[in-house]
């Protein structure tokens, strides 16, 4: 087996890892989640979503299925003219 010794990790692999899984919650499905399943609160989460979206330019739906538990969101990315 070829094997290479890298001087520095991959890109994909430099820095912190992301908390959610952003490439797959931004494929325009609806996604429903549970809070406590990322340790954190829906408030956090929902703050998250909404800077996710500013940042990549896309627009985002967000609703609290399960007061206080669950949250259901869609990403689109934003339509320009």
């Amino acid at each position: 087996m070829k094997e290479r010794v890298l001087r520095r990790a991959p890109p994909e692999t430099r820095g912190r890892p992301h908390a959610y899984p952003w490439a797959r919650w931004t494929d325009g499905r609806w996604r429903e989640i549970e809070a406590k399943e990322f340790g954190a609160s829906v408030a956090t989460i929902r703050n998250a979503i909404y800077r996710h979206a500013s940042r990549n330019e896309m627009t985002v739906k967000v609703t609290e299925t399960e007061k206080g538990k669950k949250l259901a969101f869609q990403f689109t990315p934003n339509q320009t003219d």
